[in-house]
Parts: structure tokens; C-alpha cells; sequence
């Protein structure tokens, strides 16, 4: 635990020194619990991920790479790191989201070079009269049809940021919980 937030006060260290405009007001950890679609009854894996957000906008990206880019950063990760150095660090979420209110940012590297594309925040979450409690917040329920799935999400307004893990925002809250109607995909 104390080598995850270490590396990620250096993650952040590293936000602060190459995207200056950004100032982080808070920080939200997910997990994410999930299929392989490419694989018949895949068992269920996990992944860790931050969201570093402030009111304007908010930056989603995995932990193995946050520690992967600050060693790579601090050179203490270079071409010359042996192969189980690079496969301790790797996920099959390498992609960096950015979002603000009207776009969604994604990079993704390709073949060691990093390629961008922007998308339209256009999510529209349906709000239902349907509360649960995750952890000390009471969290309202709402749905939504994007990305060829319906999701699910659990938002609280005790926290005020519009914003969740991977491309989820637009609520009137912090979104704690997501989930796709299969449960193939499931952020907490």
C-alpha cells in the first residue's frame, strides 16, 4: 500500500510538472472487476485505476501505468529494463481519458507512439428514485444506453464532482459505483 502511494504522489508530481494548467482538488481509486470478451466463461479480473479531478475537468488512467510513466519519468524504467520489469507494469488499459464537460480526450499508445482522438460528452443518464449506501455516502441511481451496453451507475452528491471512472461523468455527483447490465464491467 505505502509503494502504491508513493508512486502515485509521484504520478501527480509528474501531472503538476507537464500539464501545469491542471490542479487536482481531489483523487477517487477504482476498481475495476471484468470478463475477457474474447475468451468463452472468462474468469472475472481486476484492475486499479485513479481519477484525479478538479472542477473543470478530471484525468483517468490505470495505476500500473501511473507507476510505469513515473519510473520511466525518474528513468529508473528505460529501454535497457528487463523484460519482467516491463511485464510487472503492464494492463491492457494503457489508454490516458481526460474529460471536461463538452469532450472526452483519450490517448492510447500505439506501437510505442501515442495517438489521440476526442469524442463528444453526450452521456444521458436517466435518474431514478433509487438510493443504496456505498461505504458512508447515500448515492442515488441512474441509467444510461452508451457504448453498446446499458450501464448503471451509483452517484453521490455529498461529493460535487461530475465525474467517474473511464468516460462516465455528467451527473450531479461523484459516480462510486458502474456497472453494464451483463456485469462484465464493473467499476467500484
Amino acid at each position: 500500500m505505502k509503494q502504491v502511494l508513493f508512486f502515485c504522489l509521484i504520478f501527480i508530481s509528474f501531472i503538476g510538472k507537464s500539464q501545469t494548467s491542471f490542479n487536482v482538488e481531489y483523487e477517487a481509486d477504482y476498481k475495476l472487476a471484468y470478463k475477457d470478451q474474447n475468451i468463452p466463461n472468462a474468469p472475472t479480473q481486476d484492475a486499479a485505476f485513479a481519477l484525479l479531478m478538479n472542477r473543470e475537468e478530471s484525468y483517468f488512467k490505470n495505476l500500473n501505468k501511473y507507476v510505469s510513466d513515473s519510473l520511466k519519468y525518474e528513468r529508473k524504467l528505460n529501454d535497457k529494463s528487463s523484460y519482467n520489469d516491463y511485464l510487472r507494469y503492464f494492463t491492457p488499459f494503457d489508454e490516458n481519458i481526460g474529460i471536461t464537460s463538452a469532450k472526452i480526450y483519450v490517448t492510447v499508445p500505439i506501437s510505442g507512439k501515442n495517438y489521440k482522438y476526442e469524442e463528444s460528452n453526450d452521456m444521458n443518464w436517466k435518474l431514478e428514485n433509487e438510493y443504496k449506501k456505498i461505504g458512508k455516502y447515500k448515492c442515488q441511481k441512474a441509467t444510461a444506453k452508451k457504448y453498446g451496453r446499458t450501464w448503471t451507475a451509483y452517484f453521490t452528491n455529498e461529493i460535487p464532482f461530475p465525474y467517474g471512472p473511464y468516460k462516465f461523468s455528467k451527473l450531479p455527483g461523484l459516480i462510486l459505483e458502474v456497472f453494464d447490465d451483463k456485469k462484465d464491467y464493473v467499476f467500484t
